[in-house]
């Protein structure tokens, strides 16, 4: 399998660096990466701050899966423009909003959690 990983940080490094552990990772790429993830991965000149420079690099590679870590791909639309050209893509974000409603409201989601009650006199 041929993975993206989108960003430069130590969170993509570290990504990148879990990811070549999988046998079923056969490549992986970081668009744009840096100097230390290139000691692990492809990587690949691309703008992070453009949804159109990202897509054009997954043309060029093909992914079977991307990974998104900077917020600012997040919040320009990278996931939901890989998603509506039927890309697959691991979307953290997704993920998390999910936990924040099921943290939000334990009585109405099947998540586990501790017994609580509302106090209004103490």
């Amino acid at each position: 399998m041929k993975v993206l990983v989108i960003g430069s940080g130590g969170r993509e490094h570290a990504l990148v660096w879990k990811l070549r552990q999988s046998p079923r990772v056969s490549q992986v790429y970081c668009a744009p990466g840096n100097g230390g993830i290139a000691e692990e991965a492809v990587c690949v000149a691309a703008d992070v701050k453009s949804v159109e420079s990202l897509v054009a690099v997954a043309e060029q590679i093909r992914p079977d899966l991307t990974v998104v870590g900077p917020e600012l791909a997040l919040a320009l639309g990278v996931v939901d423009e890989f998603t509506r050209r039927g890309w697959r893509v691991f979307d953290r974000a997704r993920r998390r909003r999910v936990w924040s409603r099921v943290r939000a409201s334990p009585r109405n989601s099947e998540a586990p959690s501790h017994s609580h009650g509302t106090f209004c006199h103490l």
